[in-house]
């Protein structure tokens, strides 16, 4: 017996060191802990890098603040000012942006030149974002080739239910006073909707994220296996498209035993020392800044009572607190890391050669979005513009769709006039893993999507909107609310013709006019459209509480999915290059068609015109996110003793496509004033040739008809 019982104990430390390694555990042995002993251990992660290696964005060719070789320099620096053991987890979206998809199908640079360099700083676990099932299982898993660390993902699973192979649920690491921490890994499930054919193809599914993790936090304390659970969700802190389990809030819910949610996806700073973020059940959140803006820092403090390890007063301030956050964002000071900036350096070089240097076309007569009016104001969501004329262009070339729609990437979707290259396409169309669908959708369905992409304005309170009301209440508003969701929402139309009034509530804001070749718009009628995949299979060919269609509705009809360009490309931006391409001389011109415009925004003139003189002073300081006000601009004026303009010497404004003369006017500062380019000033004389015999003679009152 006696010998009997050591042989028993060895098979069973055998056993737990083999189930510790199969989730990529690590397992040995520890001291035993005493009554009231303390552990704190400190927790380092960056999330959404967007392949930022190094301070420079390759589709502008320019310097930036923010990248992995400068967080790696912060974590060198919170490494050595912690006296204890520190983990290091990047929590996903790291293998797309900045144009590195340039790596992902090139053998050359296995694993992905951004993970290489976190293992070479010392990664130990690796969370996936959504932007990692992008580009299909197999580029998925050349990305992350040679990896020796733990990739946690416990809810994409196989159709049998089990993991990916190569995956985790969870990591547990282990410090030498015995104290045990269990990472679980999950990701936002809407992946099943932006990445429906990949998933499909590879025979995944995903379930929801609160669920994986009360999965796994269950097996872990029925084996006791941990002592601290530690989220690495790439979502979060709200949901997405009305769905359990796709942000944090869910997740704190189901699971009381988290210390923390390391949270992603949003690129917004959350969990600073002086902002300590506590979701329910007292559990902490915590978010980085996108682009290697940030590091998140988290230092957890364990006591061992009555035989077991507990975290102590969680939700105290962040001095007191046992769970303590912090985000330190990057600043133009912190330098590169030498370690990383050797690690990539071959793929650096690599990518410049390729993104920022080789043209592919010509841009030329101005920018494809004008310069704001309004200072913090983005003209590609306020009004028709080259940029999405272009973009909209390219999926009619591809599909022969009678209408298109798509919207800007990004608030900084823009080029000008010159040289296009290969990272000139990404600073028009940030998403290099977009493709093209080709759908069959009513007019009813088409105007439907329309009011839903028009809802990005209104007035966002308390993270809340209604669309019940009007955007804009023309008794008391002198500017445009936006942001009611992510700008890359904001689809706009081309094919048709058609009117948007703000002063309508949801539902009643579109009017359409014509198809663009001025034939009726029947809303009984089949038309062939053209979306990109995204707004496809989340919007488009699919039902929720929040989207386009609401479950019950008839969604639209899939007649083709990643069209191929002639040469076998099929993302978004390859369709861009090879369309520019195709072009004479391959060039391409700022051409706008003004198919739409805003109507009945019935602005007190002189008001708006201090309003916007105030918010470009920095008088006024604003989001944009609720209007700015007549109220707001009176009590400044009245501060500062400010009168109000002049209304006849303001900038010019038409109503109903006509513009009266005023005062100082000649066609090229109309075109300025109305159009941000004064070589339109031809457009306009072309429409009123009747009545204009000179066009350097213009008179005061005279009435001209301007392009839409």
């Amino acid at each position: 017996m006696k010998k009997f019982f050591p042989k028993k104990r060895m098979a069973l430390a055998l056993a737990l060191t083999m189930l510790f390694s199969s989730f990529g555990g690590t397992a040995f042995a520890a001291e035993t802990p005493k009554e009231g002993d303390q552990a704190t251990f400190q927790i380092l992660f960056t999330s959404d890098t967007h392949g930022s290696l190094t301070n420079y964005n390759y589709a502008t060719g320019k310097s930036t603040v923010g990248s992995f070789s400068q967080v790696a320099t912060l974590i060198q620096r919170e490494k050595a000012a912690f006296n204890g053991r520190t983990f290091l987890v990047d929590n996903g979206d790291t293998i797309q942006g900045n144009g590195t998809g340039f790596f992902i199908n090139n053998d050359n640079y296995k694993p992905f030149p951004l993970v290489k360099a976190m293992q070479d700083v010392g990664y130990e676990i690796m969370g996936m974002g959504n932007h990692e099932f992008n580009f299909g299982q197999d580029a998925l898993n050349k990305a992350y080739q040679g990896f020796t660390g733990t990739k946690i993902c416990g809810n994409v699973l196989k159709q049998d239910g089990s993991l990916m192979d190569g995956y985790s649920a969870y990591s547990i690491k282990t410090l030498d006073n015995g104290l045990r921490v269990a990472f679980i890994g999950a990701v936002t499930p809407n992946i099943d909707l932006w990445d429906t054919s990949n998933l499909k193809k590879a025979g995944l599914h995903t379930i929801s994220a609160s669920d994986s993790i009360r999965k796994s936090i269950d097996e872990l304390k029925k084996n006791n296996l941990a002592d601290i659970f530690v989220a690495v969700t790439h979502m979060g802190d709200t949901g997405e498209y009305g769905r359990e389990g796709s942000g944090a809030v869910d997740v704190a819910k189901k699971n009381p035993e988290l210390a923390v949610i390391l949270g992603a996806h949003y690129h917004t700073i959350v969990g600073t020392a002086d902002k300590q973020v506590v979701l329910s059940n007292n559990v902490k959140f915590i978010e980085n800044k996108n682009a290697g803006g940030s590091l998140g820092k988290v230092q957890i403090t364990a006591t061992y009572e009555k035989g077991q390890w507990v975290v102590k007063n969680k939700t105290a301030s962040h001095a007191k607190a046992g769970v303590k956050t912090d985000v330190i964002a990057v600043t133009k000071d912190v330098p590169l890391n030498a370690t990383v900036e050797n690690s990539i350096k071959a793929a650096d070089q690599a990518a410049r050669n390729y993104i920022t240097q080789t043209v592919i076309g010509k841009l030329v007569g101005g920018p494809l979005v004008p310069e704001p009016k309004i200072k913090g104001t983005y003209e590609g969501y306020l009004g028709d513009t080259a940029l999405i004329d272009l973009i909209n262009n390219v999926m009619f070339y591809y599909t022969k769709a009678d209408i298109a729609g798509t919207a800007p990437l990004d608030a900084n979707s823009n080029h000008n006039p010159g040289n296009i290259t290969v990272g000139g396409v990404v600073q028009i169309y940030k998403y290099d893993n977009n493709t093209l669908y080709k759908l069959g959708m009513t007019g009813e369905q088409v105007k439907q999507w329309m009011e839903w992409s028009y809802s990005y304005f209104g007035s966002t309170v308390n993270g809340v909107f209604n669309n019940n009301q009007p955007a804009v209440n023309l008794k008391t508003d002198l500017t445009i609310p936006t942001g009611t969701m992510q700008g890359y929402n904001q689809d706009q139309f081309s094919g048709i013709k058609y009117e948007v009034d703000l002063t309508k509530p949801v539902g009643q804001r579109i009017r359409i006019l014509s198809m663009a070749n001025g034939a009726a718009f029947d809303p009984k009628k089949e038309y062939v459209v053209a979306a990109n995949n995204y707004r496809s299979t989340t919007q488009l060919l699919a039902t929720s509480s929040t989207g386009v269609f609401k479950p019950g509705q008839k969604t639209a009809r899939l007649i083709a999915s990643d069209i191929q360009a002639p040469n076998g490309s099929t993302s978004m931006m390859d369709l861009i290059i090879d369309y520019i391409g195709k072009q004479p001389n391959k060039t391409i011109s700022n051409t706008c068609d003004n198919n739409w415009k805003f109507v009945n925004l019935n602005w007190d003139k002189a008001l708006r015109a201090k309003a916007i003189e105030y918010i470009n002073s920095g008088n006024i300081v604003t989001d944009f996110k609720v209007p700015v006000t007549k109220a707001q601009v009176q009590k400044i004026m009245a501060q500062k003793g400010d009168k109000l303009p002049d209304v006849s010497t303001l900038p010019a404004s038409t109503e109903n496509g006509i513009y009266i003369v005023k005062s100082g006017d000649n066609l090229s500062k109309i075109a300025k004033d109305l159009f941000n380019d004064p070589t339109q000033w031809k457009k306009i004389y072309d429409l009123n040739k009747g009545t204009i015999k000179d066009p350097n003679r213009i008179y005061i009152g005279q009435k001209l008809v301007v392009p839409e």
